[in-house]
């Protein structure tokens, strides 16, 4: 019997294998898709230097980090992407005093309560930054709202206040006394603040390294006492507790 005679799941066989052929072709198709990394400066763009940290804002993905250019633009450490294209953030962090080049290492977003708004904040070299009232000025500056003794590293919001983390052992804001803060401040859209005792190193090993934060989150396990924020690093007390490079911290509680 020819093959136009066959039935194969009651089709006409010639039918049956055409589909499958068809279906093959598709199946092969999808087995073999573009790779699903890409590069999202094109053939041509490029960063000048690492990327530390991301935050989306406004419906734009922001980046910070030790990169100078984007785009063979200055940014001067921080950028954004719409999706389409890269620009600049204002003028980028840039202070021609300043001794060192103002490597960005956090971004995070933050409604302060004296603000029409929430903004992006970003954790720097030496403090702690805001984004300009207009990013699209390439002349404005990102205001700093406190300077520090050594670079900020984390930043997190939890239970109202913007919470900072770092290699710093002082906090400068702009309009207030300089506080003391191991490793670790928050503020509260008012005024900086202390976070208890901060972390600190093995009090009994002279070789313990020098306690810092370098990562900032917030969780809620639901063990029934609410979110809370973890702190993470080379720290080894935490509040005077040992806590070796990871700790809590809850509102109305200790570190």
């Amino acid at each position: 019997m020819s093959a136009s005679g066959r039935y194969w799941r009651g089709e006409p066989l010639a039918v049956a294998l055409v589909a499958m052929c068809a279906w093959g072709d598709q199946a092969g198709t999808a087995q073999s898709c573009t790779d699903p990394w890409s590069n999202v400066f094109g053939a041509y763009g490029e960063l000048s230097g690492p990327v530390n940290a991301f935050a989306v804002f406004d419906a734009e993905l922001y980046i910070g980090g030790e990169f100078a250019g984007c785009m063979r633009r200055t940014v001067n450490y921080v950028a954004r992407w719409n999706g389409r294209r890269w620009a600049r953030v204002g003028a980028g962090l840039y202070d021609p005093n300043s001794p060192y080049a103002l490597y960005v290492y956090a971004l995070t977003t933050f409604d302060d309560p004296n603000s029409a708004a929430p903004t992006l904040y970003a954790g720097a070299v030496d403090g702690v930054y805001t984004m300009p009232d207009d990013p699209n000025d390439p002349n404005a500056a990102w205001p700093r709202v406190a300077a520090t003794d050594a670079p900020v590293r984390a930043l997190a919001v939890y239970d109202g206040a913007l919470y900072v983390g770092g290699e710093f052992s002082v906090i400068d804001p702009n309009d207030g006394p300089a506080i003391s803060a191991a490793a670790i401040g928050r503020w509260n859209g008012a005024s900086w603040e202390e976070v208890g005792d901060g972390v600190g190193p093995d009090p009994n090993d002279p070789n313990s390294p020098p306690a810092k934060v370098l990562a900032l989150t917030v969780f809620d396990f639901e063990d029934g006492g609410g979110p809370a924020l973890f702190a993470g690093g080379t720290f080894l007390t935490a509040g005077g507790l040992g806590a070796k490079r990871v700790a809590r911290w809850r509102s109305g509680a200790c570190l």
